[in-house]
């Protein structure tokens, strides 16, 4: 897990940033970064396998071979 207070204490962390724009698409990255790995996370247990994981019945997830 990461340690949330060494980012949030860490200057050059901050410093990476030029103005408020580069913040806010830092923010807008990180955002739809978590949403899709929170998307994934759910797909992936309601459909019980991981991506290119074979199902239970033979089948692959996003696999390119037709279902059986």
């Amino acid at each position: 897990m990461i340690d949330t207070e060494q980012i949030l204490n860490d200057k050059d962390f901050f410093k990476s940033f030029k103005n408020a724009t580069d913040l806010e698409s830092f923010f807008k990255k990180l955002h739809k970064k978590a949403v899709e790995q929170m998307l994934e996370a759910e797909l992936d247990t309601h459909l019980d396998t991981e991506k290119h994981q074979r199902t239970k019945d033979g089948n692959y997830r996003k696999g390119i071979f037709p279902k059986k």
